[in-house]
């Protein structure tokens, strides 16, 4: 199940590049509804909320398909150069494939906003093997455990450092 309770798609549903995104069914559904206009979901709001909050200087979101690793989007040149570097650091710590989008990513997760808003470094790891449209396994949530544990870490201590760099 990707949608909420009112089929809305939580992972569209952020102010990045919506109105282009593909595959839109156009209603509500289990899953790819991106709403009738960007952040009017509770729970988008509740997290649009939380990161003016606490303002942090990286992001990482965790979702269930496929040991992959989403880092870019729309980057500028220097940017992009400096969250490939993360990108390929947290890639070594789990082993995760890193996806690189190409020139038209799709747009509309919390990963695609906190880039294009805050010009920060964000990232989407794909924990588990890619088990279709259902639930990763309870089984493979070791797994998981170990390949990312180290990831908050390296999160928390690099966005500290990119702090600094700013005070």
């Amino acid at each position: 199940m990707k949608a909420n309770g009112k089929g809305v798609d939580l992972n569209r549903q952020y102010d990045a590049d919506w109105k282009h995104i593909v595959a839109d069914p156009g209603k509500p559904r289990w899953s790819h509804f991106k709403g009738k206009a960007p952040v009017t979901a509770k729970e988008t709001k509740a997290m649009v909320a939380f990161v003016k909050k606490t303002n942090p200087e990286m992001s990482v979101a965790y979702h269930s398909a496929g040991k992959i690793l989403f880092w870019n989007f729309h980057q500028s040149k220097s940017l992009y150069k400096r969250d490939l570097a993360y990108a390929k650091a947290i890639g070594k710590l789990t082993k995760y494939k890193l996806v690189y989008p190409g020139k038209n990513p799709s747009g509309g997760g919390i990963t695609d906003w906190f880039i294009s808003k805050y010009k920060r470094p964000s990232f989407t790891l794909e924990i588990g093997s890619y088990p279709g449209n259902t639930n990763l396994k309870v089984s493979e949530l070791k797994q998981a455990w170990k390949e990312n544990k180290s990831v908050g870490l390296y999160v928390a201590k690099n966005g500290y450092l990119l702090y600094k760099q700013k005070h």
